[in-house]
């Protein structure tokens, strides 16, 4: 038994030193990346084989069949060639700024929200549609429990906990239909 226990010692001893030994030439193979300095070598310590990648500065050597994903990308920004239009358009004739008819105001469910100052919204798990929708508000109402009297605040920031098809039923709820929080759970439990 105790020379099982010496042995595995002995194991534990020589691992710790190849550990160390692999630090090392983590650490100097990272000090001459950061250099950009040159570095064309199969470096061989007792058995362990580790070949770098050639690294000279200003080009980057690829392994085989590797090709840039984005080769027309100007490497300064937009090609000289674009077409800068500089000068505002006109408005089309007949078209104003809200042509769509929307406004600010009209998009929001709860008009005249005030946030306090300091107001972060909380992180809230994504609700799908596919669950539960009472855990949800009640997982929700735990993250805005410092808020359970300020309705506004409460149905305006229901929309941050949805995702995908129930945050499309958000967005196209009436904006008559929801007055309180309450209006707004029941609407959602239905």
């Amino acid at each position: 038994m105790e020379q099982a226990i010496e042995k595995f010692e002995q194991q534990n001893l020589d691992l710790r030193a190849k550990m160390g030994q692999m630090k090392e030439q983590i650490n100097k193979m990272f000090e001459l990346l950061t250099q950009g300095t040159t570095l064309n070598a199969t470096e061989t310590s007792q058995g362990v084989t580790s070949n770098v990648v050639a690294v000279t500065q200003g080009t980057t050597t690829y392994p085989p069949r590797f090709t840039l994903p984005y080769l027309n990308v100007h490497p300064y920004g937009m090609p000289s060639d674009w077409n800068v239009n500089t000068e505002e358009q006109p408005a089309v004739e007949g078209h104003d700024i809200n042509s769509h008819g929307l406004d600010a105001a009209d998009l929001c469910l709860v008009p005249d929200v005030v946030l306090p100052a300091d107001f972060e919204t909380p992180k809230f798990e994504k609700y799908k549609g596919s669950s539960c929708p009472r855990v949800h508000l009640a997982m929700y109402y735990r993250k805005m429990a410092s808020y359970i009297h300020q309705d506004k605040i409460l149905v305006h920031c229901f929309q941050d906990s949805l995702i995908g098809a129930a945050l499309n039923w958000y967005v196209n709820l009436e904006k008559g239909r929801v007055k309180t929080w309450r209006d707004l759970t029941e609407a959602f439990l239905c």
